[in-house]
C-alpha cells in the first residue's frame, strides 16, 4: 500500500498503526502527524495529528479511504482497537485519551489541565485525576477495560463505559497499585499480566476483580532479573 497516494495527511511522520474489528474486511487503523509541531510551538500551531481507516481489499488490490479524522492532539502516542461488541479505537495521548469510533460520536477526556492550552480538541475534564501518558504502556485486558501503566510506576484500570446503543458515555480510572517502570505489557492469561522492564526486575502478575477495590490482592507471581 503506497499511503502517500492515499492520503495527502499520510505523507507525515507515521505515529501507529491498528487493525480494527467488526469489520467485514481487513480495516488497518493509521495515526499519524500531517505535519510537525512540539510543545513550544503550540501556542502557534496546535492538534496536528489526523488518522485514517483504510479498508483493504486484497482480491481487487484496492484500499480505499473511509473513515478520516483531523484534528486530534499534537502529543498522540498510540492507539488500540477496541475489542468487539464496542468496537472501535482508543487513541492515547501525552495528556488525553479519546475514543474514536465511524458510527458514533467520539468520546475524550482530558488527564490533567496542559490540556486547556495544548488542543482545542473538545474534553471532559476529570477533575480527580492527574497523570500523563508518556512512557506508558496499555493493554486490554477486557472487551471494555484497559490496563496502563504510567512512568510513575502506577496502575490505573479505565473501564469503558457505554449505553444500549454502544456510545461511550464515560470513562473511569482505578488506580489498583503500583509495580516496576514497565516498559511492555502482555496479556499471558485471562487474569496473568507480564510486566517487561529494562530498568528493573520483570513481574508476573496474577489480576482479579478483588484488586479493584483492594490492590493489596494484587500477587506477584514470579519475578525475573535481568539475567533469566
Amino acid at each position: 500500500v503506497h499511503l502517500k497516494k492515499l492520503d495527502p495527511s499520510l505523507t507525515g511522520r507515521i505515529i501507529d498503526l491498528q487493525f480494527l474489528h467488526s469489520y467485514y474486511e481487513p480495516t488497518l487503523f493509521i495515526l499519524c502527524e500531517s505535519s510537525r509541531t512540539w510543545v513550544g510551538r503550540v501556542a502557534v500551531k496546535k492538534d496536528t495529528c489526523c488518522s485514517v481507516a483504510l479498508s483493504i481489499n486484497v482480491a481487487q488490490k484496492s484500499s480505499p479511504v473511509i473513515w478520516p479524522v483531523d484534528k486530534l492532539p499534537f502529543d498522540c502516542l498510540s492507539c488500540l482497537s477496541v475489542p468487539k461488541p464496542i468496537g472501535g479505537i482508543l487513541v492515547l495521548a501525552t495528556n488525553s485519551i479519546i475514543y474514536l469510533n465511524q458510527s458514533i460520536p467520539a468520546y475524550g477526556v482530558a488527564l490533567n489541565t496542559l490540556t486547556r492550552d495544548s488542543t482545542k480538541y473538545p474534553l471532559r475534564p476529570l477533575y480527580d485525576l492527574k497523570i500523563a501518558l508518556d512512557l506508558a504502556e496499555a493493554i486490554f485486558i477486557a472487551n471494555d477495560r484497559v490496563l496502563i501503566s504510567i512512568k510513575s510506576g502506577d496502575v490505573y484500570l479505565l473501564t469503558l463505559h457505554t449505553d444500549s446503543m454502544r456510545t461511550m458515555k464515560e470513562f473511569t480510572f482505578d488506580r489498583i497499585g503500583s509495580t516496576v517502570l514497565c516498559s511492555c505489557l502482555c496479556k499471558c492469561d485471562d487474569n496473568l499480566i507480564f510486566f517487561g522492564s529494562r530498568l528493573g526486575n520483570s513481574l508476573l502478575v496474577g489480576l482479579n476483580e478483588k484488586a479493584i477495590i483492594d490492590p493489596t490482592s494484587i500477587d506477584t507471581i514470579e519475578t525475573m532479573n535481568g539475567d533469566e
